[in-house]
């Protein structure tokens, strides 16, 4: 279904509610792509949006309010509106610039420009001796039990490997999202134990299972 879809968008709000000051002066000066495709599998694709897509975040946002709310930190009404995503995609573009966090949206290789499928994110990148990143997902309701995701987050773990460098992707959810625990472990990851308390869902702290995979070529290579 979904696992923790954070990223460092969450504490934008503030400079949201400050209007475009809380804006990157460099990329308000230039101009600004709609979408930028990074990975590409059968049926999904990852794409890095611009503030044109502004719409489209919204929608799947609006129509999956209810649906994610379980799963997700409590979001306050601003975060669902088209303003907020006008600019926090401006944001979200200069942290990928400086690969900080990717916010990717899983589109539909054969009608890219039609609904959502989901969102896979790529969150608190460390380079240097850690190299690591830590994945969010959700996926759209109405595509429920299609396999969409496992390809995206198969496609955003290849990224993380082989485009960034990254030897460590890690990704937690809650004991009871049994979804969550058979996607990853179909792709790799390896449970590392149980945070208590870990992240504060739905008014709620919840206990989550960590897990991690780790880049397996790297170590062949030694």
């Amino acid at each position: 279904m979904v696992g923790p879809c954070l990223d460092r968008g969450e504490i934008a709000l503030t400079s949201f509610r400050q209007g475009r000051r809380g804006l990157p002066l460099g990329l308000l000066a230039g101009g600004l792509p709609a979408r930028q495709r990074i990975a590409e599998g059968p049926r999904v694709a990852l794409e890095v949006f611009g503030p044109a897509e502004a719409r489209r975040v919204h929608q799947f946002c609006a129509r999956n309010r209810a649906f994610l709310a379980p799963w997700e930190v409590e979001r306050p009404e601003a975060y669902f509106t088209e303003l907020y995503w006008r600019e926090e995609l401006v944001r979200s573009l200069e942290r990928f610039e400086l690969r900080h966090s990717i916010r990717a949206y899983v589109v539909s290789v054969s009608s890219p420009g039609g609904p959502l499928c989901g969102v896979c994110n790529l969150n608190n990148i460390v380079m240097g001796a850690l190299r690591s990143g830590t994945l969010g997902y959700s996926v759209d309701e109405a595509r429920q039990g299609e396999g969409l995701m496992r390809e995206a987050v198969g496609l955003m773990v290849t990224y993380a490997f082989e485009r960034l460098g990254l030897h460590r992707v890690a990704a937690n959810y809650m004991p009871c999202n049994e979804r969550s625990e058979r996607l990853l472990a179909s792709l790799g990851f390896r449970s590392e134990g149980l945070a208590r308390d870990y992240l504060r869902i739905a008014g709620r702290w919840e206990d989550h299972v960590l897990t991690a995979r780790l880049d397996d070529a790297a170590e062949r290579a030694l």
